[in-house]
């Protein structure tokens, strides 16, 4: 399929031959969702462009408690404009619109960090990773033998 269509809306129609080569009728794709819905949900146009490809990247890759972590976005967006960036950190603290920001985790753990990007035409999408936050290092002291 191709990006804006301007044209006729596509359309989708399936059938199945099962084991003993018997063939269904045909079935019309009955749910569309988005803005390029068209005929009661059967038809639809294509999005002006392809939607934003969310990646990021974070370090350090396992941070300790109470280390910054500097996360790093590097979506491709296919549009000109301004962006909106949402991130969830896992750890319940309040998220951030900041592009690249910077993070500080309290507890250690697996938490799941998520980056939610959003391009002018309104156009969302996310990407979720696992980041392992170290226990602190146990604290020590030398002692001299008896």
């Amino acid at each position: 399929l191709t990006w804006n269509t301007g044209g006729p809306a596509y359309q989708a129609r399936v059938r199945v031959w099962d084991s003993t080569n018997m063939v269904s009728g045909w079935a019309d794709q009955t749910v569309c969702i988005g803005s390029g819905c068209q005929g009661g949900g059967t038809k639809w146009k294509t999005p002006n462009h392809a939607y934003p490809n969310v990646n990021f990247t974070f370090v350090p890759n396992s941070p300790g408690i109470n280390q910054n972590t500097l996360f790093t976005d590097q979506t491709t967006f296919y549009d000109v404009g301004p962006r909106v960036w949402s991130w969830n950190f896992g750890d319940g603290s309040p998220t951030t619109g900041a592009q690249n920001p910077t993070h500080m985790y309290l507890d250690s753990g697996l938490f799941t960090v998520t980056n939610t990007v959003t391009d002018l035409e309104g156009y969302t999408c996310a990407l979720s990773k696992p980041l392992t936050v170290q226990g602190k290092v146990p604290t020590w002291r030398e002692v001299a033998p008896r």
